[in-house]
């Protein structure tokens, strides 16, 4: 039986990868299928914050937002490789 591990992780190397560009597109991409599943009236925007990269879809209409079960089924798109 092999013993145990430890690994260390370097917390800048780490806050820089959540950070880059890769998993800013990454998330972005994410985003911008569930509002596409979502249909029209739904969008998507990303951001970096202090600690990672963060996006989100969202209802720009009325008509969208009086129906978020369309958001919420537009979810397994983004779930779905």
């Amino acid at each position: 039986m092999a013993g145990v591990s430890v690994v260390k992780l370097n917390e800048k190397g780490v806050g820089e990868l959540l950070k880059s560009g890769g998993v800013q597109s990454a998330v972005a991409g994410v985003a911008a299928k569930v509002a596409a599943a979502a249909g029209s009236g739904y969008g998507s925007d990303s951001q970096v914050g202090k600690t990672r990269a963060r996006a989100s879809a969202f209802a720009r209409t009325f008509d969208a937002r009086r129906h978020p079960e369309r958001l919420i089924a537009g979810l397994s798109a983004g779930r779905a490789r």
